[in-house]
């Protein structure tokens, strides 16, 4: 009787501690970025979306050749010539979904994100679904690996990729 009960207490014990949680650890404080992020681009403020990406910055839209921004000037030649464009022609954006998953070590990681532009009665000019690339602090490399802790999380590369019904 005693041996049941043993096996009995080891395999609950092994399926409670055997499930793991597959939740990215940051993800909350990786979406309340993005949130942050959506509102600086909604608003048009090159300066404040600016704040959110390391340097280098890679942008790779549609099959266009991808655009490596090395520092501000050229981050701000970009965005200016975005928010002069017919693409900045919105009202808000409304997040549909946001998929966060960890790449390496809490280090990187990337959010799946599908949204829609809005026009100002809230009806959707279009829906995107971008991947974005997010490295903890600035540095690449080993010198960036031993103080990621001390960093805050920054996109570093915007890739749109194709929605999938």
């Amino acid at each position: 009787m005693k041996k049941i009960i043993f096996l009995i207490i080891l395999l609950t014990a092994d399926i409670i501690f055997s499930q793991q949680d597959t939740t990215f650890k940051e993800q909350d404080l990786i979406i309340s970025i993005l949130e942050d992020y959506f509102a600086q681009v909604d608003n048009k403020d090159i300066d404040g979306m600016y704040r959110f990406f390391a340097m280098p910055l890679v942008l790779h839209f549609n099959a266009d050749k991808p655009h490596h921004i090395k520092d501000k000037e050229e981050f701000d030649a970009i965005f200016s010539a975005w928010k002069r464009s017919p693409n900045s022609n919105f009202h808000s954006t409304r997040i549909d979904s946001i998929r966060v998953n960890n790449a390496f070590f809490n280090y990187f990681c990337v959010a799946d994100v599908t949204y829609s532009r809005l026009d100002n009665k809230g009806n959707t000019i279009n829906q995107q679904r971008v991947l974005y690339n997010f490295v903890k602090g600035d540095k690449f490399g080993p010198l960036g690996l031993l103080i990621k802790w001390f960093k805050a999380w920054k996109i570093y590369m915007i890739t749109n990729v194709e929605i999938v019904e």
